[in-house]
């Protein structure tokens, strides 16, 4: 089956699976063979209807080709094309919206998340849950990723009470900044205030100023991160357009 679509929302099909695995795919050739095969054997074991959503963000390598054999000698497979790179989030909204399961599990394409993991987070979705997330214990990213990811995700989880991992946004590590500098600069001037009740006054009106500056400066910082934010929202509702465009659907 192969359908063209001009813009983001796509009805549903009738013909509902009780499982759905969105995979955003950007040229991911060496990775996906191995993905399908692992991830079949997984979703076979279980004993359930399922299908595999593929969802190729613009890959420039064999992703849609490979793909395209899999839907071949496997009938859960679907392909969905962008007709160009959209990012993750997108290809993701994307699989959300042509998913058929009852139960959604998405999964990137780099075997970072193991699918023999599945079951696990099936079982917990069996038990009354709604929502069920995974955390990598072996996170193959750089310290420049993993460094502001942490950040953020310990801020998000304190101001949301919501404790997931492996999410952020790079104008929300900027407002996770901004606290974290905030904080310093209001521990550096406890430090001093106790410092002077212990050993008395001391010519150190420099390092005051210094952290009652550590604290503006984290305070712009946040200010920042959060006009961000609503500039982000105000340009994405002007522009009026779909968060991305699907050229092909194919299972």
């Amino acid at each position: 089956m192969d359908r063209k679509h001009a813009a983001a929302p796509a009805p549903r099909e009738a013909s509902a699976v009780d499982i759905s695995v969105v995979i955003p795919v950007f040229n991911e050739e060496e990775n996906l063979p191995l993905l399908h095969s692992r991830l079949r054997d997984t979703m076979e074991r279980l004993g359930r209807s399922y299908e595999i959503v593929f969802v190729d963000d613009g890959s420039a390598d064999r992703s849609v080709q490979l793909v395209q054999g899999f839907i071949e000698e496997n009938p859960g497979v679907r392909l969905v094309e962008f007709n160009r790179n959209y990012g993750q989030h997108a290809a993701v909204f994307a699989g959300f919206e042509q998913s058929r399961g009852d139960i959604v599990v998405t999964l990137d394409a780099d075997l970072q998340n193991p699918p023999e993991e599945i079951p696990k987070l099936i079982a917990v979705i069996d038990q009354g849950y709604d929502i069920v997330g995974g955390l990598r214990q072996d996170r193959r990213d750089s310290v420049f990723r993993k460094i502001p990811s942490w950040l953020v995700n310990r801020f998000i989880a304190r101001s949301t009470g919501v404790y997931l991992k492996d999410y952020g946004c790079p104008i929300q590590i900027i407002s996770g900044l901004g606290i974290l500098i905030a904080l310093l600069g209001m521990a550096f001037g406890a430090f001093l205030f106790l410092r002077r009740i212990l050993h008395g006054p001391e010519v150190e009106g420099v390092f005051t100023l210094f952290a009652i500056l550590f604290v503006f400066m984290g305070i712009q910082l946040l200010a920042m991160g959060l006009i961000g934010e609503y500039i982000g929202r105000i340009y994405t509702e002007v522009r009026n357009r779909p968060r991305y465009v699907i050229k092909k659907i194919s299972s």
